[in-house]
């Protein structure tokens, strides 16, 4: 099956994507239309020793689900938007996005990767306006820090209710569920829990069981990683390195209304590969299949990529 290509109206700047994360259009039916966020780090046009090379934004595009185009709404730009890595969209006009380094570049960045104490990456809820006909990148675009003092805070996700965010760790290989909350016009996330995995993680996924029942219900959080990621540094620079991987799924088995509102956490390794079928990974997602047309088993593709892959890895497991 050939993927289509989708081609942007109204946007002809370079685009070297990251973080990405879409939403549904709330005039339109479900499933009928999308808006899609996109962390885009741009050649700076500005040059000079002392000049960022990247000069970040976030591209907002419309789609409407068959066709083979999406609209350009806006670019999106603030000063505390620095080093973003992954987005995730609260509303049409709103969002989160992960800075997951303070320093851009040299020895420092290194020490941000390697050393846990480093806990200087943050968090930034931006809020916008789509209806501008401004030229200006920066006009009506309100932004504030919601979380900080994280190591290497990376992937961004949404949890199991509408006002839990999901936040990863990459470097550490811990995940972080916060609380979104607003006073003052400002949006914070309060941390109220955490998991600690034997690998680095990356984009946390939440798949939610179709077919969970009162003896079964698979839903939980799908989280990839690397499964020893000193070497990276290393094997970044050649081309036929092998970066094995590990794939684990999360559940949370702590009996509801607890005092303490902690929950027990269980993690299943769902895939371990020594790079003989992908190398990295850096996301995962389950796509369940119907028990009823299954023999009554329970089984999911498993669909896992990576950011120095060359395909995309698909197996069936059982759940």
């Amino acid at each position: 099956m050939k993927a289509k290509r989708l081609s942007l109206e109204g946007f002809s700047g370079p685009f070297v994507t990251h973080g990405i994360d879409i939403i549904d259009d709330p005039k339109s039916k479900p499933g009928e239309a999308v808006f899609v966020f996109a962390v885009n780090h741009r050649p700076n046009k500005v040059k000079g020793p002392l000049i960022p090379k990247a000069d970040s934004v976030i591209e907002l595009f419309h789609h409407k689900i068959g066709t083979s185009t999406a609209r350009h709404i806006r670019t999106i730009k603030h000063n505390l938007v620095q080093t973003p890595n992954d987005i995730l969209a609260l509303s049409p006009t709103s969002f989160l996005v992960t800075n997951d380094h303070f320093y851009r570049e040299g020895f420092m960045r290194i020490i941000e990767d390697v050393y846990s104490g480093a806990t200087w990456s943050n968090t930034i809820h931006v809020e916008f306006r789509t209806s501008t006909t401004e030229q200006d990148e920066t006009a009506h675009v309100e932004a504030n820090v919601a979380l900080t003092g994280l190591h290497n805070n990376n992937g961004l996700g949404r949890g199991r209710t509408s006002d839990e965010v999901v936040i990863v760790s990459a470097a550490s290989g811990e995940v972080y569920f916060g609380a979104l909350q607003k006073t003052a016009g400002q949006v914070a996330i309060n941390v109220t829990d955490t998991f600690q995995a034997d690998s680095t993680l990356d984009n946390p996924f939440y798949f939610v069981d179709p077919y969970a029942n009162a003896t079964f219900d698979a839903s939980g959080f799908i989280l990839a990683g690397l499964s020893k990621a000193v070497d990276l540094a290393h094997n970044s620079k050649l081309v036929d390195a092998r970066d094995g991987v590990m794939v684990w799924h999360l559940q949370d088995r702590s009996s509801r209304g607890t005092k303490e509102g902690k929950s027990k956490w269980e993690a299943r390794l769902l895939l371990q590969d020594n790079a003989d079928y992908i190398r990295t990974a850096s996301a995962a997602v389950l796509v369940p299949a119907d028990p009823a047309q299954n023999n009554g088993q329970r089984q999911a593709w498993l669909f896992v990529t990576g950011f120095m892959s060359r395909n995309i890895l698909a197996v069936k497991i059982g759940l």
